[in-house]
């Protein structure tokens, strides 16, 4: 019987653990740190070692962590939107499906996507707003139903 690894190959999406830059260092034979500026673009790494780690990441599947993106301050591609109506209210309003199908549609040409909340009041709308852009979980809001004087 042949001995195995106690450390389980890294998957990519699918079943197992999410694959790291880590994998894909020692994969590669360099450290995170050359993985990372390999896998974003920026300079310190050779052609030939860049190539090297961005075919390792597409073998391994391997797909940044928005988590880890945030942190980093990049973007997090999602756009946030709450709305401070009842729901059975919004599923009656022809306008509003196709407000949010056409927002839809711009965002993901740009691969973000659309965040959104219900909530029952305005002061709700803006603690989730504050809330999102604290914690970085949204590049940016949609504001709806704007009035004159408006707190948001």
């Amino acid at each position: 019987m042949m001995p195995t690894s106690k450390k389980a190959r890294p998957q990519g999406s699918g079943r197992g653990r999410r694959v790291t830059i880590a994998d894909i260092a020692e994969r590669a034979g360099v450290t995170s740190a050359a993985v990372s500026l390999a896998v974003n673009g920026r300079p310190g790494v050779s052609d030939a070692t860049r190539a090297r780690i961005i075919d390792i990441a597409r073998e391994l599947q391997w797909e940044p962590s928005p988590s880890a993106r945030a942190l980093a301050g990049a973007p997090v591609l999602t756009v946030g939107m709450v709305i401070a109506r009842p729901a059975e209210v919004l599923g009656a309003e022809a306008f509003f499906g196709a407000f949010v199908a056409g927002l839809q549609e711009i965002l993901s040409r740009h691969d973000y996507s659309l965040q959104m909340k219900i909530v029952d009041s305005t002061e709700a709308e803006i603690d989730t707003f504050r809330r999102w852009l604290a914690q970085r979980r949204v590049d940016g809001v949609v504001v709806v139903d704007l009035r004159p004087d408006d707190p948001r």
